[in-house]
Parts: structure tokens; sequence; C-alpha cells
């Protein structure tokens, strides 16, 4: 194993909050934030027929049953990334179909913070992304970088994702 995900493995704690990039149990990639549920296990992880030494990591909510394989993300040299990251302020996230956000396609001022695309056992967003959403016709949403213009993320209006507002709801005054 590279020795930058060796190091990154010793510094972890059950408990840390982290964000993990690997594969789930059938080798999909899978990107998952949340709680270190367990400590790593070093495991021989089966990649495209062949056996690679690698760790299974467990990431849910606090809580979760780490046991539960919708929390295992397996990660090798090749697909693995592991880092600390902040809890997230989930007060003003949600997640749902693009349009819960306001999306429709006769709309074209659509700003809002992009958090990923829900994922099964997902218990938090993944990123946090300025875009704007623009609708493309036949059901399809794509979320811009305002900035750049570049293409971000593309999907139906039914695909679930995390978002929030682009600005956060205003704190009620004493």
């Amino acid at each position: 194993m590279t020795n930058d995900l060796t190091a990154a493995m010793a510094g972890l704690t059950v408990g840390s909050h982290i964000t993990v990039h690997g594969g789930d149990t059938r080798g999909y990639d899978v990107i998952r934030a949340g709680y270190l549920l367990a400590p790593p296990d070093a495991k021989k992880i089966t990649y495209n027929g062949a056996s690679i030494a690698g760790w299974r990591v467990r990431v849910g909510a606090h809580g979760a049953d780490p046991d539960d394989r919708a929390t295992w993300v397996s990660l090798t040299p090749e697909r693995g990334i592991i880092r600390h990251t902040p809890e997230p302020d989930m007060s003003q996230w949600q997640q749902g179909p693009v349009t819960t956000a306001g999306a429709r396609r006769d709309r074209h001022d659509l700003h809002i913070v992009f958090g990923g695309q829900v994922y099964r056992g997902a218990t938090e967003p993944i990123e946090e992304t300025p875009v704007l959403v623009v609708y493309t016709g036949e059901s399809v949403y794509e979320f811009i970088d305002p900035n750049t213009r570049e293409l971000h993320f593309k999907c139906r209006s039914g695909k679930d994702i995390w978002w929030r507002p682009l600005r956060p709801a205003p704190t009620p005054s004493n």
C-alpha cells in the first residue's frame, strides 16, 4: 500500500468525521461522508478479478451499525482517498429531486449549493459547490459552475441530490 493511504489510516480514530472515496461491496465507486464507525480493517480486496491489499472502512451516521454493508467502503492504493473533514451544518441541507430545490424548465436563475447525489447509505452531503441549475430538455438538468460556466453535474429531474439554498436562511432576531 502507498505510504499516503497507510499514513491516513494511522491518523484515524473512531468517531472522526471523514470523507472517503473508494468502492462499495459490489465494486462500484462511492464517496461517503460521515463518522468512522469502527477501526479500519486491513483486508484483501478483489477488484477486476485480482486480490489487492486494502482496507475496509465503515462510515455513517453516529450510532449506525458498523456491520451494515451500506456503511462499508473498500480502499486500495489505486482506488482510495480518505481525509478528515469538518462536520457540515445540516440545518440548511435537504435531499430530494432537483425540482424540490425550485428547478423548473421555465426558470433560468436558480442558484443553489450542490452537495452531491444521494447514495445508498449516505447520511450527509459530500461536497459544497455553488451551481446554476439549467434545464436542458427531456427532464434533464445541468449544474453549471457560475464562474467558469463548466458543467459540474447532470441528472434527470427525479434524481435525489443534496442541496441547500445559496444564501443561508436569516436567523430570527431576538
